[in-house]
């Protein structure tokens, strides 16, 4: 039947006569009333009805079966992938060495770490942890290996010129200008930057760093506390897409080590942080990946999961760490 036609069949009444197709679409969306459209047709008849007990209880309908389809539509959602493995690598060290004459200070550094992936780098103190930040970040200079952060390698200008706006990068001793308040160091480097809407990351930053009540008093006169948040605030003031943290919760007390941890956390879920400590409870409070350093070679790379299969942090932290020197001795 043409479209002409069915425009021209009526009724005894002279009303249009739905075609079959019309038809058959009306009974689908019959068939297709969600239960929470029926209650919430009740309660709006119950209303009608001045009956405020009847409507309540079709207004408890209606959000009831509103949660259950939502419930019933995000369990026949796909699945969010949880598998690292398939993100892509945006922090890449293959092979690197750094020697001081005959001394090495890394030996054959090798790993990565994905997308929205928090990565612990332990080791004790002298591993190399701070050597390797300095190559990935572009301030040091492999003496063998290459380096990868998003694609770009920091040892070439240009890439590393375009890496700087897309990394944040807290060094162990952030560098800040003194005798300038956090307000002037962040204006100060937001201009540096160029960025597009200076006024509304500082505040942002200085929101999420809690540096608020210290914002307007010079950097010198500061906790070390403080002068660590404040440095944290310029890693984050360019919202980088990867962050390289080195012992950022050094000189914190236990309730600001508590807000960075939970900072870190919320940043984990879009960014890519490599954070580097040789506090055991961290890696277990933050991590989701571990790279295991030790007198500048790698001990271990992998899931914490893997690492705490058979065993707490500390107990394999020992293993890996002992059995190492042995093999470097």
């Amino acid at each position: 039947m043409t479209d002409d036609d069915a425009k021209q069949r009526h009724d005894g009444d002279g009303k249009d006569e739905p075609v079959a197709e019309d038809e058959a679409r009306d009974e689908d969306a019959t068939s297709a009333t969600s239960a929470d459209d029926e209650a919430d047709a009740k309660a709006t008849d119950a209303a009608d009805d001045d009956e405020p007990e009847v409507a309540e209880a079709a207004r408890v309908e209606v959000a009831a079966s509103a949660k259950a389809k939502a419930k019933a539509d995000d369990d026949d959602a796909p699945a969010k992938t949880t598998d690292r493995s398939k993100r892509p690598v945006t922090i890449s060290a293959e092979g690197l060495s750094k020697f001081y004459g005959q001394f090495a200070a890394l030996s054959n550094v090798t790993f990565s770490v994905r997308r929205g992936t928090v990565a612990a780098f332990l080791g004790p103190n002298g591993a190399g942890k701070s050597t390797t930040m300095r190559i990935l970040t572009g301030f040091l200079a492999p003496t063998k290996g290459k380096a990868s952060v998003l694609g770009l390698d920091p040892t070439i200008a240009e890439q590393r010129r375009e890496l700087a706006k897309k990394l944040g990068y807290l060094p162990e001793s952030g560098p800040l200008y003194r005798d300038m308040t956090p307000f002037e160091s962040l204006s100060f480097f937001a201009d540096v930057r160029s960025l597009a809407k200076p006024t509304k990351r500082i505040e942002a930053v200085v929101d999420r760093c809690a540096i608020g009540s210290v914002l307007h008093k010079p950097i010198y006169k500061l906790s070390k506390g403080y002068r660590q948040r404040v440095g944290m605030a310029q890693a984050l003031l360019h919202d980088p897409e990867v962050l390289i943290l080195d012992e950022p919760t050094s000189g914190l007390d236990p309730l600001q080590i508590r807000e960075v941890r939970e900072l870190i956390r919320e940043l984990g879920r879009e960014k890519t942080l490599l954070l580097s400590t040789h506090i055991l409870q961290e890696v277990e409070a933050m991590a989701d990946e571990v790279v295991l350093i030790s007198e500048g070679k790698i001990a271990f790379t992998g899931t914490k999961a893997k690492l705490t299969k058979d065993a707490t942090v500390e107990q394999r932290f020992y293993e890996l760490a002992d059995k190492h020197q042995k093999e470097v001795a």
